[in-house]
């Protein structure tokens, strides 16, 4: 029915009743809502699908909108188990400080390895070790008093290269708090190598580093006490010389002859025992001769009172107490330094007395041979040149 309707659209429509007729029934057809009441529904057929039929998994499931009401718990399920997450969240802090405190040990040893390396570089490394050193010596001005005032007398700093070597070995073995050495270029410092050098030579009165050589060398500027004298020995045979500090004891051998405040002793002195030298002798024990040079010294700055000149002062020998001095016009003097058989007081008098009178022109004229001072009484024995006394 419904397809001769669509076929006869185009013709014309009919007149009178069936026009009416014609619009109801189109009115049935196009309005659902006013189908009619005995109108028969279609009956729909089911068909099942195969028991062997698969379905298709490559099929998108369409997409439907889903409303969520998230008011309604029942709906969306949350899950709050809180002590799982407190694990989870445990564990990776723990990871990371782990990683941290791996990472900063790590650090802490690379930096203590370099520390160290630097550390043996600096100190302890044979590289840096002062092998080579270069000594010099000052010269110092120091005062004596006398009658007329204070006197300023030069004297020159010196030890022997013996000397000089053995300071060096205690310099190279001594340790700062028995770890750091003393000779290592970086530390080396004036205090420490003064201190070891006074250990051997207690003379050593400073001690400075003048310059530095790289890498192991050094330059040392030595000041040592002014000697009392040098003694000039027949030692063996062998003549030498020794440097006497103020306290008697034997500070080095003259090996430059220098020959400071010499006194030579006429006498030859041996030594029985190998590898033994005047320099084991124990002057400072032996006060006897240690006042005879004491005496020298005073004898020295009386007779530069008056301007006499001397060439030389001899001892005898090292056992007995007399004193011989010889001016620059050949004249000996023979003085006593054992106060007691000779008091230094009466010396020192019948000195004054006699260069303060006429025999002080004739001795610079060179006419007196001798004059004896250790006569007991108060008489000088003078002798002049050509009498038989010079004889």
């Amino acid at each position: 029915m419904l397809f001769g309707l669509f076929n006869n659209k185009n013709k014309k429509p009919r007149s009178g009743k069936n026009n009416k007729s014609l619009n109801n029934s189109k009115n049935n057809v196009f309005h659902s809502t006013n189908k009619p009441a005995d109108a028969k529904k279609p009956d729909l057929k089911i068909f099942k699908p195969r028991a062997d039929f698969n379905l298709n998994q490559n099929l998108k499931p369409t997409k439907t909108q889903v409303n969520f009401n998230f008011l309604n718990l029942k709906d969306f399920k949350i899950d709050l188990n809180l002590k799982e997450w407190q694990k989870k969240l445990n564990y990776l802090v723990f990871k990371y400080n782990l990683g941290n405190k791996i990472n900063w040990l790590i650090g802490r040893l690379i930096i203590g390895a370099i520390c160290v390396i630097l550390l043996y570089l600096t100190f302890f490394d044979t590289f840096f070790l002062v092998k080579n050193y270069s000594f010099s010596f000052t010269q110092q001005d120091y005062q004596i008093q006398t009658e007329n005032g204070p006197k300023t007398i030069n004297s020159k700093s010196y030890l022997s290269q013996t000397e000089l070597q053995n300071i060096t070995k205690a310099i190279d073995n001594n340790r700062f708090l028995g770890i750091i050495p003393n000779n290592q270029y970086w530390y080396l410092n004036n205090r420490n190598l003064l201190a070891s050098s006074q250990e051997i030579t207690p003379e050593i009165t400073d001690l400075k580093i003048t310059d530095r050589n790289w890498p192991n060398g050094v330059e040392l500027q030595l000041t040592t006490e002014p000697i009392l004298a040098t003694l000039g020995l027949n030692e063996n045979g062998v003549k030498k010389y020794y440097r006497v500090s103020q306290l008697g004891r034997v500070i080095t051998e003259d090996m430059d002859n220098i020959k400071e405040k010499l006194i030579s002793v006429d006498r030859r002195v041996s030594f029985n025992q190998s590898n033994v030298t005047f320099k084991d002798y124990p002057l400072s024990e032996n006060k006897l001769q240690l006042n005879r040079i004491w005496f020298t010294i005073t004898l020295w700055q009386l007779l530069d009172l008056y301007n006499i000149k001397l060439i030389s002062t001899n001892f005898p020998s090292m056992t007995d107490t007399e004193v011989i001095v010889t001016t620059a016009t050949g004249t000996k003097m023979f003085f006593e330094s054992e106060i007691e058989l000779m008091p230094r007081e009466i010396q020192e008098n019948r000195i004054k007395s006699i260069f303060s009178s006429n025999i002080l022109n004739s001795e610079k004229l060179g006419q007196i041979a001798y004059l004896d001072f250790r006569t007991q009484n108060k008489k000088v024995f003078l002798c002049y040149r050509g009498k038989s006394c010079d004889k």
